[in-house]
């Protein structure tokens, strides 16, 4: 019998015995050796996406923006440092050449703020709304 054609009988075997145990969890407990277990609860265990550790706070600012001043800096006060440490500040100056429509869309309502790609509030942070959603994603995801 070559090996293949006993690697394909052992895991019919164990699919067998997994149907089996399914049906009745106490039935293979004694018959599964500790390597056939460990295999078995590698198959039925589902797997968990990880959890991001760092979350992107984009804010649409142009130059000389009083409000997009205040606004870092009351991210910088305000936030407490676990919610600081998980989060990434990215400024996008919207009167840069390529930011036309954010331009467009935005002049009058800088600063704009996006977390993670979904808009979150403008023209002056949302403390509590920024706080809530950092902590709903931190204990979600």
């Amino acid at each position: 019998m070559s090996n293949t054609t006993k690697t394909f009988t052992r895991t019919s075997a164990l699919l067998k015995q997994l149907e089996e145990f399914k049906a009745n969890p106490n039935s293979l407990r004694p018959a599964l050796s500790p390597a056939e277990r460990r295999a078995w609860l590698s198959i039925s265990r589902p797997t968990l996406t990880p959890i991001p550790t760092k979350f992107k706070l984009r804010m649409l600012t142009k130059e000389e923006c009083q409000l997009c001043d205040e606004a870092k800096h009351t991210i910088e006060t305000e936030l407490s440092e676990p919610l600081k440490r998980m989060l990434v500040l990215e400024e996008v100056d919207i009167t840069e050449d390529g930011n036309e429509e954010l331009f467009d869309r935005w002049r009058y309502e800088i600063p704009v703020f996006y977390l993670d790609g979904k808009y979150l509030c403008r023209n002056r942070i949302d403390m509590v709304k920024l706080r809530a959603r950092l902590e709903m994603r931190r204990q979600n995801k």
